[in-house]
């Protein structure tokens, strides 16, 4: 007795809903493919399906073509440079600190000079870093497209050095007269 192979469907499910047809979860791979998951596994973490139905469904969109939908031949989703800077720049964007006027004048600043989103986030986690630690509004630490002349700026530093300098020594003072 010959056994026939049966091919196992994949329950109609999406994102714990029942949905009528197979497009509604093609449907959902495309969104989240726009949503920025590009692996397997985020795409099934993301509609709730296993990484293997998600590469079946996958291959079916490829070769459909109607999704514009494309996958290269280690079977990865291919993105054009084009979205995946501007997913970057999105998610860049979204962030709580980077919500702050000054900052967002500052990134768009930062954009307008074609600095990269990566780059930008790690100068956003910088001034994050110091305003937290020297409980400063970022206002005071970044400047956004203010120009300042390299005599001027030279006498801003001279003066905060000036500055330090005379506390320095008042504390040092303080802490030997305490001794």
């Amino acid at each position: 007795m010959a056994q026939a192979l049966v091919r196992r469907k994949s329950c109609l499910w999406v994102k714990g809903l029942k949905v009528k047809d197979r497009e509604k979860i093609k449907e959902a791979i495309a969104i989240s493919i726009q949503n920025g998951n590009y692996t397997t596994r985020e795409l099934g973490v993301d509609i709730g399906k296993d990484h293997s139905t998600v590469s079946r469904y996958l291959a079916e969109m490829d070769r459909e073509g109607k999704w514009g939908i494309k996958r290269d031949s280690n079977r990865n989703i291919v993105i054009s440079l084009q979205k995946q800077l501007a997913q970057e720049y999105r998610q860049l964007e979204s962030e709580p600190f980077n919500q702050l006027p000054s900052i967002q004048k500052w990134i768009t600043y930062l954009k307008s000079g074609g600095i990269p989103a990566r780059r930008i986030s790690y100068l956003v986690n910088v001034v994050h870093g110091i305003s937290d630690q020297l409980k400063l509004m970022p206002e005071t630490i970044v400047s956004f497209g203010v120009p300042i002349e390299a005599t001027k700026r030279k006498e801003i530093v001279i003066e905060y050095w000036r500055n330090f300098l005379a506390w320095f020594n008042t504390a040092l003072m303080l802490f030997l007269t305490l001794q």
